[in-house]
């Protein structure tokens, strides 16, 4: 009897899983269909509106950080921050800046020593008080502020993505009497006789992104 031969069929090529693309398109596409396909129930959850803010200030801060990397390498929120409050408020000392900010003093100290290495920024002895210092912006500041400028102007136009004139109005309206109605609720929450806290997103802005942002414009680990 004639063994019979089986022939091995050539193994079948594995396909590597495809690398994680997601990206702003992606993730707002996603959101839209989510939001879709709610429940009527859900419409009106509170809940969902916070995630909304959330992920809406997160993207954008993304892209604006981004674009801050490209257009104006060695800068971050946190250093832009200080300078157009430098611009807006002539010579404040440090504790008076760190108000202004709403962050903590040690957290400005760091902002400040970056900007002053970097030329733009001067502490100035405090006539009043020679225990203190008063802060000024260098000539060579003023053309970096424009740019900033320019840059939340631009920012700015791109983030309408396609809404109206007069539903951007509508937008800026309702956030603001979110931040207010916030504001008032932080307000209470703080006695008057204790100092406030300051903001959680104030001090990731100026302190954790410093952090992050130097790092990548110097192409390694900087530390705070």
């Amino acid at each position: 009897m004639q063994a019979a031969t089986k022939l091995s069929s050539p193994p079948k090529e594995t396909k590597s899983p495809a690398p994680d693309r997601t990206d702003e398109t992606t993730v707002r596409r996603l959101l839209q269909q989510t939001s879709a396909a709610q429940p009527a129930s859900r419409a009106n959850d509170p809940n969902m509106i916070v995630r909304l803010l959330l992920e809406t200030a997160r993207l954008a801060c993304s892209r604006y950080d981004r674009a801050l990397r490209a257009h104006l390498p060695g800068m971050t929120l946190g250093r832009c921050a200080v300078l157009i409050q430098l611009a807006q408020h002539e010579r404040p000392n440090q504790a008076a800046l760190a108000r202004i900010l709403d962050i903590r003093p040690i957290t400005l100290v760091r902002l400040l020593d970056r900007l002053e290495a970097g030329g733009l920024v001067e502490r100035i002895p405090d006539p009043d008080d020679r225990r203190a210092h008063v802060l000024a912006l260098t000539v060579k500041a003023l053309p970096i502020i424009e740019s900033i400028h320019d840059l939340n102007r631009k920012t700015f136009n791109d983030l309408h993505l396609g809404i109206s004139e007069a539903a951007a109005t509508q937008l800026r309206v309702l956030l603001s009497r979110i931040q207010s109605e916030l504001t008032a609720a932080r307000l209470n929450d703080d006695p008057p006789s204790r100092p406030q806290a300051p903001a959680a997103r104030s001090r990731e802005l100026a302190d954790c992104d410093d952090r992050r942002a130097g790092d990548v414009a110097k192409g390694g680990k900087e530390t705070a």
